[in-house]
């Protein structure tokens, strides 16, 4: 029995050596313990602190608690020792140590920030000395800043964390909408023009309904980013102005098509033309422009354009055509671009329909002259009818008006969606098809 109680004894003080290494400590860390301050290379204030990394990296959690999803891993080498700011969580355990302190950092493997309990950090002290809590600034680059574009419109410079494949831009601020486009390091990454609240998105363990507008660095269209890819210290675009409606469409053209006037588009200047003529070019033509926020360069989608409304949207793949990857690509058709510049120029969706669908609608609208090729049973090389035609003067090609449509620019151009693969924009007339005939419209 005596020997039973010195055993049990002797179990016992061992074991309070043991916990009382492991224990809390309640007097200050020492100054090798102290977290210190810095810069990453990204430009954001961090704090270097030591930890132990086991094997498999330290666990980088979507939250200040131990039962959410680990997003991401620490390891030596990469960011295992610099944090942003400190807060209070759950209760986190890992080899015998205890501790409610959590520090917000940044992962080595996907880049996803979350937060780290301070039971890996290395001194004697089970908590963050020196790092700054987390309701503090992060530092000034994980605020969005204002600038300004290479086309001069403001946008809003925000530091992001962009995952494998590119950060998705949806068609609206909704995690269920569709894919459009993606933002890939080195491209239009980090600017935005607005934001605004919709649905809830989740990545990398974190959820916001803050979503940023923006134009994607695939196929330049324009959508909205979730803001759980900003990479602060929280999951909103701050510093990102509110978004505000879009104006409502034009009203219907008067009758005379409105003033002469000097206008300017696909780097031809016109000089004494209808008003809206010269707007009908400059809006075919801006999609052309690969800096132009609202209706950036379009690529050749087959189909593309004949959505419920006018725009740009998903073509078809159909390698019949010339056109195998077109139902990924977003963009305009012929008749697509032509439907839209006409919207946009009217506020009318008159010409909603393909090639030989437009050319009858085209002559059912007010219209100022129709010039016939092979519809009039005439010469059907479209070179036999240049001095006939004037800048804005929409043109039909194939039999039936059945293979292209276009937009004249003068000296023998034209503004189109042409065919798959390439951008949107000026050709030669198509003197090697049936010119099917021209509708001046004011």
């Amino acid at each position: 029995m005596h020997r039973m109680l010195t055993a049990v004894i002797s179990v016992i003080s061992v074991l309070t050596a043991l916990l009382g290494l492991a224990g809390v400590a309640s007097a200050p860390a020492e100054a090798a313990d102290v977290c210190t301050s810095g810069t990453n290379a990204a430009g954001q204030t961090v704090y270097y602190c030591g930890v132990w990394v086991p094997s498999g990296g330290v666990p980088v959690y979507a939250s200040t608690s131990p039962d959410s999803a680990v997003v991401d891993h620490l390891h030596n080498g990469g960011t295992s020792n610099w944090f942003f700011c400190s807060q209070s969580g759950a209760t986190a355990t890992a080899s015998g140590y205890t501790s409610s302190n959590w520090a917000r950092t940044a992962g080595d493997d996907h880049g996803a920030q979350g937060y780290v309990p301070a039971v890996y950090f290395s001194g004697s002290a089970n908590y963050w000395s020196g790092l700054p809590a987390c309701s503090a600034p992060t530092g000034s680059s994980s605020k969005c800043t204002p600038g300004t574009n290479r086309s001069g419109n403001a946008v809003f410079y925000c530091p992001i964390w962009v995952p494998s494949g590119g950060v998705p831009v949806y068609s609206s601020t909704s995690a269920s909408a569709t894919v459009v486009d993606h933002l890939n390091v080195g491209g239009s990454v980090n600017w935005f023009s607005c934001q605004q609240n919709g649905g809830a998105a989740s990545a990398g363990g974190y959820t916001s309904s803050n979503w940023a507008k923006t134009v994607g660095d695939d196929h330049g269209a324009i959508g909205w980013v979730p803001a759980v890819y900003f990479s602060g210290s929280q999951p909103y675009w701050d510093g990102v102005a509110a978004y505000s409606s879009a104006a409502p469409p034009p009203p219907p053209p008067p009758s005379d098509g409105g003033a002469i006037t000097p206008g300017v588009a696909c780097g031809t200047s016109f000089n004494g033309l209808p008003a809206l003529t010269v707007k009908l070019i400059q809006n075919a033509c801006r999609v052309t422009n690969p800096n132009d926020e609202m209706y950036p360069y379009s690529i050749y989608a087959w189909d593309g354009g004949h959505g419920a409304s006018p725009g740009p949207t998903y073509g078809d793949c159909s390698p019949s055509n010339g056109a195998p990857d077109d139902c990924h690509v977003k963009g305009f058709d012929c008749s697509g671009l032509v439907r839209w510049a006409y919207y946009l120029t009217t506020g009318s969706d008159a010409l909603n329909a393909y090639t030989w669908g437009q050319w009858t609608a085209a002559q059912k609208l007010p219209h100022k002259a129709v010039i016939s090729g092979g519809a009039g049973g005439n010469s059907t090389n479209v070179n036999n009818y240049l001095s006939q035609l004037q800048p804005g003067d929409v043109l039909w090609y194939g039999t039936n008006a059945n293979e292209h449509v276009a937009i004249y620019l003068g000296n023998g151009k034209q503004m189109n969606a042409y065919q798959s693969g390439t951008h949107d924009g000026v050709t030669s007339v198509n003197s090697g098809s049936v010119f099917w005939g021209a509708v001046r419209f004011w």
